[in-house]
């Protein structure tokens, strides 16, 4: 029996941007956006958004907003 895996076909594919912005020396506002495709079985989810593990070969996406202060 001669089979062949393809383990990359089990794979994902993320493109992820951020910002970050400074109001003060001690405070700032950021923001984040990814987007997650999975290919065949792979089931990765992407911070910030939905938890849907169990699925396999779906997208996600997710966005962060948020405000840092240092004390």
């Amino acid at each position: 029996m001669n089979e062949r895996f393809q383990t990359d076909a089990n794979d994902a594919k993320q493109l992820t941007v951020g910002y970050l912005h400074n109001l003060s020396k001690r405070t700032a506002v950021y923001g984040n956006a990814g987007r997650l495709k999975n290919s065949g079985a792979a089931n990765y989810v992407q911070s910030g958004g939905p938890a849907v593990g169990s699925l396999t070969g779906f997208s996600s996406t997710g966005v962060e907003v948020g405000l840092r202060h240092h004390f």
